[in-house]
């Protein structure tokens, strides 16, 4: 498994990491060969066909579906404005949700912030009328995911379940190349700038190898991605925990956009009110819903070490009279 390696070596040996990002690149090329025509994911039928008419199936949606985030994206897009708009209400919907999404009011009122803002942003970043081509991506593609042999070169990958057909601008470099968490990229992005031109590179070649018309613009996909800052755009709404740090950190400064901390608890109040619903009531729910969570929470652990107590007891005093 790569994760039990990637940190010892990815600073150190530059033959390995190069053999990994030739093994990536090869596996993006490869699901991208076949172009498709609609945004979705895989069913494989009974009569053994398989057929590009399931819903995006996401890494990052499943998760949030899994704690309680309803199931927006219920169909397969024709066009990347569509696909998006959902992927907006979706994560508003989950945040909606989510019992403890919010540490309190001022919290609250961020989130409310970097949604509003993300929906005023879309038309900066997606080009809604688009109708494809689409090529397939794996949307949980990590170092847990990846088994190589001591070389990095690539043996296996697993979890492919999370393989969907989405926009080539949605294609990201691997973030774990360089730092362990995406909000770590920031304080190393002169480190991070350095891999993802060299990876670039690596798929460039791959492409050239490949000598495919539709996999030479892959590259151009990417770097086109990266250089408008479209990439930060896509990953606020790919990355679980992410969103606040891909705006504040990167689409922000796309935008010389600066502000104090007091400036920044204005906006937040002003922009919050576009919430579309009542935003004031909707706060005042999330904050006794995060109190009622926390009560929960804490009653849990002490009936379970209430529990753990009762258990215990019996063992200790059994064993202090046998060392008696």
């Amino acid at each position: 498994m790569l994760s039990e390696t990637l940190r010892e070596f990815r600073d150190t040996d530059p033959n390995r990491v190069a053999n990994l990002s030739r093994g990536i690149s090869r596996i993006m090329l490869s699901l991208a060969k076949k172009e498709q025509s609609r945004i979705g994911s895989l069913r494989f039928n009974d009569d053994t066909s398989v057929t590009l008419t399931t819903r995006p199936l996401l890494c990052t949606n499943s998760i949030l579906e899994s704690e309680g985030a309803p199931k927006i994206l219920d169909k397969t897009y024709r066009t990347c404005g569509h696909f998006i708009d959902d992927m907006l209400k979706f994560r508003e919907e989950a945040f909606s949700a989510q019992p403890n999404a919010v540490n309190d009011e001022e919290d609250r009122h961020l989130q409310m912030l970097h949604m509003t803002m993300l929906r005023l942003l879309k038309s900066q970043f997606v080009d809604c009328h688009s109708e494809g081509p689409f090529v397939f991506q794996l949307t949980d593609l990590h170092s847990s995911n990846i088994f190589v042999d001591d070389d990095w070169n690539i043996v296996a990958i697993i979890d492919l379940e999370f393989l969907c057909a989405l926009p080539p601008s949605m294609i990201n470099v691997p973030y774990w190349l360089t730092v362990d968490n995406i909000d770590d990229i920031a304080e190393n992005m002169d480190a991070y700038n350095v891999m993802h031109e060299k990876f670039l590179d690596v798929l460039r070649r791959e492409e050239q190898i490949a000598n495919s018309e539709r996999n030479a613009q892959l590259s151009t996909s990417i770097q086109e991605s990266w250089t408008s800052y479209s990439s930060w755009f896509y990953r606020s709404l790919t990355s679980v925990n992410g969103m606040a740090y891909c705006l504040e950190d990167h689409l922000y400064e796309k935008f010389n956009f600066s502000v104090s901390r007091d400036e920044e608890n204005q906006w937040m109040r002003l922009m919050s009110s576009f919430w579309p619903s009542d935003s004031k009531l909707f706060v005042e729910r999330k904050l006794r819903e995060k109190a009622d969570y926390n009560e929960a929470v804490a009653r849990h652990f002490e009936a379970r070490l209430s529990k753990s107590v009762d258990v215990a007891s019996p063992c200790a005093s059994a064993s202090h009279q046998t060392a008696t």
